[in-house]
C-alpha cells in the first residue's frame, strides 16, 4: 500500500506542475464519459427499456426470417402469419405489424406520417390497455378495408386534436381514405424495431 500512496503522490505532484495538461487530460476524460453516458441513455430509452404500457415485457419476442444468421426485410407475409397464428402451439399469441407511411390529408394541415399496420390482436398480444377509446375487435381485420379504423399514437392525438377526448369517434383521412378514430394509446408507448421490417410478436 506504501507504494501505491507514493505513485499517487508522484502522479498528483506531476500534474500539478503541468496545469496545461492537467486541464486538457480532464476534458477529455470528462468529455468521453459524456459521450458514453449519452449513447448507454439512447440505447437504454430505444432498445433495453420496456415500452411503456406492456404487461409483462419479459415474456415478448420477436419473430423475424434471417438469412445465415441476418433478418430479412419483407419476408413475413401477411398470409404467412396467419398460418402461424392458425398453427400455433408454443406460444399465448401471435400478433403482426409492419410499417407503412401514410399522408394524412385533414383540411390545411396535410403531413406525412409513419404508421403501423397491425393484427386486431395487436395490443392485446402486448398487454397494452387503451388511454382512451378501444382498441380493435377481433373481426376488424378480416377483410379488407370492411372497417376502416385507426388508434392514434399519445403524441399524435395531442398535437393534433389537443389531447380532446370527443377526437375518438371523428373521422381522419389517411390516404385519402376516411379512417374511424377508435381510440388512443398509452402515452410514452412505441414500437421498438427496425423500420420497414415485417415481424410477428408472440407473448410466451
Amino acid at each position: 500500500m506504501s507504494s501505491v500512496f507514493q505513485d499517487l503522490r508522484y502522479g498528483l505532484r506531476a500534474l500539478a506542475s503541468h496545469p496545461g495538461l492537467t486541464i486538457a487530460a480532464a476534458l477529455s476524460l470528462g468529455l468521453a464519459i459524456g459521450a458514453q453516458t449519452s449513447v448507454y441513455c439512447l440505447i437504454d430509452a430505444l432498445f433495453l427499456r420496456p415500452p411503456a404500457g406492456v404487461t409483462e415485457p419479459q415474456r415478448l419476442v420477436a419473430m423475424s426470417a434471417v438469412n445465415r444468421g441476418v433478418p430479412i426485410e419483407d419476408t413475413i407475409r401477411y398470409p404467412d402469419y396467419l398460418y402461424y397464428r392458425d398453427h400455433n402451439t408454443t406460444f399465448t399469441e401471435l400478433a403482426s405489424h409492419f410499417n407503412s407511411g401514410v399522408a394524412v390529408a385533414d383540411t390545411e394541415r396535410a403531413q406525412q406520417l409513419d404508421a403501423q399496420v397491425v393484427s386486431a390482436n395487436y395490443f392485446s398480444a402486448l398487454g397494452v390497455s387503451p388511454h382512451v377509446g378501444r382498441f380493435f375487435f377481433s373481426d376488424e381485420d378480416v377483410v379488407p378495408g370492411r372497417n376502416p379504423v385507426v388508434v392514434l399514437s399519445h403524441s399524435f392525438w395531442q398535437r393534433r386534436f389537443d389531447a380532446d377526448p370527443k377526437s375518438v369517434g371523428t373521422v381522419l383521412k389517411l390516404n385519402a381514405t376516411p379512417f374511424t378514430i377508435i381510440g388512443v394509446t398509452p402515452s410514452g408507448f412505441r414500437v421498438r424495431r427496425p423500420a420497414g421490417r415485417s415481424m410477428s410478436s408472440c407473448r410466451t
